[in-house]
């Protein structure tokens, strides 16, 4: 597998680790090792085994399969592109304010009212066409009348552009709606050019590709097409050894959607291709090829291309059948005249390791083809139901040293080896002088001896001197309360207290604030309580305290 990547591949990959598999955002506890990153036939040994055991023979000597795919982008892609260039646009908000003033004057009945709304509806406009005007109307009629000012009627068409209707009224009401003709026109125009610069590509002509590249799994999220994961390597995406997990795992492909047109520079300087959409899929001959979950957006017929690409490589063999998995539990129905007519269902549970699982999550049905033959042989007689558990990861690995050393016990924050690419060896980090666990980030404060501390460990095990501002174990310290009476048996404790370090240097320093030689050490059940009281202190003791007397004011 490794003698099929090119020179420039091996160039490529090397680049974007270099580059991003250590990279620090500020949030991350490492920088560039010191030491070289080792070679990449041994970093890459664990994809080259993992595929080579069974895609390979799907894929043939290619990484990449490539087909020509004509797509329309999703209406809910394209209007969430329309509102991000529309958003906080004055031409645009005073269009949207006209037309709600407007709806009144034109609508001859309470229907029209709405339907008139529709035509500054982001999706409206995403559609191209006044389809969804029309949705708002009680009859079926192709087309609508408006009531114009000079007496005369407009007739809205369904297959009509939004913008079109918006300017006609804008022409026969703008006046009436105190919209100077000046700035309506002018306001039209400026939105009529940010509109289009979003719709003028919603056919495009694409790339669809199949791959176990090493690449196209490092760069799953990353692309520059405005979207990206929690799997990205660009901004230190939270789940992004994930990609490195499905890079060796024995089963994951990546789908993907591109246009050879616009691609993605590389930090040498080399370009890559730019996702436009891609999705995971999980290919075991055994038992089933099933989606992921796709991103940015769902389309299911761009799934259902690959699903069924993806069973024509492993040649239509015979007994798979495609169903749908509805709801948390993957649960499918395959024989629903077996047990008594009660159905055989096959339960699958779909699981990862550091890879974030959003299995499942798509708003519509689960697309899946299951080997029947294969997956009956787990059938238990009388029993209604099969269980299959699927782990589509492969193993973790350190993308710098190449060692599987990723372990979260090694991170104060165990969520955080998910987004970990390099290993804790590799990343020189700052360890936790007290539990010896990663400290991430800037995340730590430093005790007296310079030696850094985690927040978990400062809030269980240490300090802050009052006096002097040291941190320090509690263990060293003494805790000082702070009482306005000298009743030995109950101090009128104020509710204020400080800690300082317990040794005579510190102690010596505190004679400046309060009577230290005098500290009063109260039994209070089963623990001494040492206090100091309030006419025994200086005004500079009183504020260490933050100690404030009402009845001195």
């Amino acid at each position: 597998m490794f003698e099929l990547l090119s020179e420039q591949d091996k160039e490529n990959i090397v680049s974007w680790i270099s580059h991003f598999g250590p990279a620090n955002d500020g949030r991350k506890p490492y920088n560039t090792p010191e030491h070289n990153m080792a070679p990449l036939n041994h970093i890459l040994r664990v994809w080259d085994n993992a595929k080579e055991d069974y895609l390979h023979s799907l894929f043939g000597d290619n990484l990449i399969l490539e087909r020509p795919y004509t797509y329309r982008i999703p209406v809910e892609d394209m209007r969430n592109t329309i509102a991000r260039r529309l958003r906080h646009n004055s031409a645009w908000d005073r269009m949207v304010n006209f037309v709600s003033g407007v709806t009144s004057k034109v609508a001859q009945l309470n229907e029209l009212r709405y339907g008139i709304w529709e035509l500054v509806d982001m999706y409206t406009l995403a559609d191209g066409n006044c389809e969804r005007v029309f949705k708002g109307l009680y009859n079926n009629d192709p087309s609508f009348t408006i009531n114009l000012p000079n007496g005369k009627k407009y007739k809205v068409q369904r297959t009509m552009k939004p913008l079109k209707v918006v300017y006609k009224l804008m022409e026969t009401w703008g006046e009436r709606c105190d919209y100077d003709e000046h700035q309506w026109r002018q306001d039209y125009e400026e939105v009529r050019i940010l509109l289009s610069q979003c719709t003028n590509n919603a056919d495009l002509k694409g790339t669809l590709c199949l791959s176990i590249h090493p690449l196209d799994y490092m760069t799953m999220s990353d692309n520059d097409n405005n979207w990206g994961s929690c799997m990205r390597w660009r901004n230190n995406g939270e789940y992004s050894q994930g990609t490195i997990e499905m890079m060796n795992s024995y089963t994951v492909i990546v789908a993907y959607l591109h246009n050879p047109d616009k691609t993605m520079e590389l930090p040498n300087g080399n370009t890559w291709n730019s996702k436009i959409w891609r999705e995971l899929f999980v290919v075991d001959s055994n038992k089933v090829i099933t989606e992921v979950k796709p991103y940015p957006y769902d389309d299911a017929n761009l799934t259902k291309t690959c699903l069924h690409w993806i069973y024509s490589l492993m040649g239509n063999p015979d007994g798979w059948a495609q169903f749908e998995m509805e709801g948390d539990g993957m649960d499918i129905v395959i024989d629903k005249n077996a047990n008594d007519g009660e159905g055989l269902a096959v339960a699958f549970n779909f699981n990862t390791g550091y890879m974030y699982s959003d299995f499942g999550s798509n708003y519509r049905p689960h697309m899946v083809m299951i080997n029947l033959p294969k997956v009956m042989e787990k059938h238990v007689e009388g029993r209604h139901g099969i269980y299959l558990e699927v782990n589509y990861s492969g193993d973790s690995e350190c993308v710098w040293c190449g060692d599987y050393t990723l372990d979260s016990n090694d991170w104060s924050d165990g969520d955080e080896t998910c987004g970990m690419r390099i290993c804790v060896d590799c990343s020189d980090s700052i360890r936790c002088a007290c539990c010896g666990a990663v400290i991430t980030g800037n995340d730590y404060y430093t005790d007296s001896n310079g030696d850094p501390i985690c927040y978990s460990c400062f809030d269980e095990y240490y300090t802050t001197d009052a006096i002097t501002g040291e941190i320090c174990h509690r263990d060293n310290t003494i805790t000082l309360y702070l009482a306005k009476g000298h009743d030995e048996e109950n101090p009128d404790f104020t509710g204020d207290c400080i800690d300082i370090i317990d040794d005579k240097e510190h102690f010596k320093r505190a004679k400046n604030y309060f009577k230290i030689d005098e500290v009063h050490g109260y039994n209070q059940r089963w623990y001494t309580r040492y206090y100091v009281f309030v006419d025994e202190c200086t005004s500079d003791g009183l504020d260490l305290f933050s100690y404030w007397d009402p009845e001195q004011e």
